[in-house]
């Protein structure tokens, strides 16, 4: 009887987590892109955690960007 009762209490646990699901965005809604940025270094890219063929950039290569290391 108590295997009876446990298994009606997981039933129902898992059913009400079921029903408080929310769906997760898509990686074009977290700003994610299939594109390359011009101005993003090789190595400055992160991958979505839904769909790795989508990247963002979070490290601009300053090169690129017109930016240099010595005094003008």
């Amino acid at each position: 009887m108590k295997y009876v009762l446990f298994l009606i209490a997981i039933l129902f646990s898992s059913q009400a987590v079921a029903l408080n699901c929310e769906k997760q965005p898509t990686c074009e809604e977290l700003n994610y892109s299939k594109d390359n940025d011009p101005q993003c270094a090789d190595d400055g890219y992160i991958l979505c955690p839904f769909d790795f063929s989508y990247k963002k950039c979070l490290q601009p290569d300053c090169e690129k960007m017109g930016y240099t290391k010595s005094e003008k």
